[in-house]
């Protein structure tokens, strides 16, 4: 059994899935609480950050909070942490990267894979259509809940691997406008994992154009679509609303 200890700010989203976290404490009784990734020890997740990380698990790694490796540029603290599972008692101790915005109330990895930052790319991709005089931007539909194509990176990338090996012939990397970088506010953060975000801006020519329009015919199952890039228009008040932050930030590049 847990109890949800409050946080004491407002403007932090609600946590997710609060049934799945486990009760834990500090050494110095101060209150936390850890979700066990059961998933972390499996053969599909080779890749993951151990669920004890230690120092050598960040020595690769930049933030783009900081645009440096994270071990000169995140504070750090040594956790010794009592966990009490259903099955018994276990001891660990970690060296945890801290969540350089907020306390969260939630420990360790919660539902991200990584300690540290998440990084991920949001990438925006506009072109211009002659016939209805306007930009037009390429979403992603998911039962009418519209959001820019998103994925997680490497911290060297500037758009997902498997986005651009779909649109490789479409968008250029050479020529992708940069518009933004750092911290996202998301429910899946915790005290010791986040996302952070990068945010390109790839504009389209009228031969790309075309060669997205037939990709877009061509593949209707990956939910591809062009909405018109108008604050107004129908469709665009469908998208995400965290994505019309970055969206605002278009009209500067246009």
């Amino acid at each position: 059994m847990y109890s949800l200890i409050p946080i004491k700010n407002n403007d932090y989203p609600n946590r997710l899935y609060p049934d799945k976290l486990y009760y834990s404490e500090y050494k110095e009784k101060r209150p936390f609480y850890f979700y066990k990734n059961n998933n972390t020890h499996t053969e599909d997740c080779k890749d993951y950050d151990p669920l004890v990380p230690h120092i050598e698990n960040f020595k690769d790694k930049i933030s783009f909070i900081t645009n440096e490796y994270i071990l000169n540029s995140l504070k750090f603290e040594w956790c010794d942490y009592f966990i009490d599972y259903i099955e018994g008692e276990e001891i660990n101790s970690a060296m945890l990267p801290i969540n350089p915005y907020s306390p969260t109330g939630i420990g360790g990895l919660g539902t991200l894979k990584k300690w540290g930052p998440n990084q991920f790319a949001h990438s925006i991709i506009i072109s211009f259509d002659n016939n209805n005089n306007c930009f037009q931007l390429l979403i992603i539909n998911k039962n009418n809940n519209y959001s820019l194509p998103t994925g997680e990176i490497n911290c060297n990338d500037i758009i997902n691997y498997d986005i651009y090996k779909n649109l490789k012939d479409i968008i250029d990397i050479n020529n992708a406008k940069f518009v933004y970088s750092g911290y996202l506010n998301s429910s899946k953060n915790t005290d010791h994992a986040w996302i952070e975000i990068t945010v390109y801006l790839f504009i389209l020519n009228n031969s790309k154009r075309m060669n997205l329009l037939n990709y877009i015919k061509n593949n209707s199952y990956k939910n591809f679509k062009l909405i018109n890039l108008d604050k107004e228009d129908p469709d665009y008040k469908l998208m995400n609303i965290n994505d019309m932050y970055f969206l605002n930030m278009v009209h500067n590049f246009i």
